[in-house]
This record gives C-alpha cells, structure tokens and sequence, in this order.
C-alpha cells in the first residue's frame, strides 16, 4: 500500500539497484567523475525518488542527500543535452516500475504527483530534442544523396 514501512522502502530502492546493475552487466561506480557513470548514477537516483524520501535515495547511493537535490537539479538540462542519458533514464524507471510491482511498494502519491508531472515534462522536452536532432540527420542525408 502507499503506507509502506521505511524498510520496505529501503529494500525497493535497494532492489532498483540491484535490477538495474544486473541490466547493465556492471556494479555502479559511486565515485568516478566520467561522464557516463554520472549519467547512469543520476539517471537511477531520479528513478527511485518516487519510492523513497531523497536521504534514502542518498543513503543507498553513498551520497549526501544534498547531492540528491542537485541530481534533481541537474536532470532536466541532462535530458535536454544528452541523449545517452535519456536512454538510460527511460531505463532506469523502467526497471524501477518491474521492482515496485514486483514487491508492491507503490509510488509515494504526494511524491509521486509531482514526479509525474516532471517526468511528462521531461519525456515532452526528451521528444522534442530527439525530433531536433531527426532533422539534423535527415538534413546531412538529403546534402549526400545524388542529384539526378
């Protein structure tokens, strides 16, 4: 139910995780700088918040709940600039939707409301820098093709 204890809470964002190393074939580093292991860290962060408050969030991924906040911060200019990270994102609540029915810890509502309307947001924005980008492609492919 939406009453879930914290320990249930706890074990879901802990399973997310667990689900989504298995997905990508490797264990999340929490530490390095490179670009795509923030992106894969950001991506898993914003994909739990609706199931945990943020210092669980933190506490599972070895963060300050303030870093959290910047993830939260930070995913919306991520979304408009990194298509790897929208592919990763997509993912990532993808597989956070398979853990929370699996266990039936559902979404926190007033979390949630708002998660989903950022997340319809974030999917408009995803589909509008992905068609921008279509027709950059589909621009340097007309300039190749012969002209006869």
């Amino acid at each position: 139910s939406n009453m879930s204890s914290k320990l249930e809470r706890a074990a879901v964002i802990h399973g997310i995780r667990q689900a989504y190393e298995e997905d990508i074939g490797m264990k999340l580093d929490l530490v390095s700088r490179l670009h795509d292991n923030v992106e894969h860290r950001v991506a898993l962060a914003m994909a739990m918040i609706p199931y945990a408050i943020k210092i669980s969030v933190a506490r599972e991924l070895g963060k300050h709940h303030a870093t959290i906040s910047h993830y939260v911060k930070e995913h919306q200019p991520m979304m408009e600039y990194y298509p790897s990270y929208v592919v990763k994102y997509v993912n990532a609540v993808r597989i956070a939707e398979i853990v929370s029915e699996a266990t039936g810890v559902l979404p926190m509502t007033n979390n949630y409301e708002m998660s989903l309307e950022s997340q319809i947001s974030t999917y408009r924005a995803s589909v509008v820098m992905l068609q921008r980008k279509i027709k950059k492609m589909e621009a340097i492919l007309a300039t190749r093709e012969p002209s006869d």
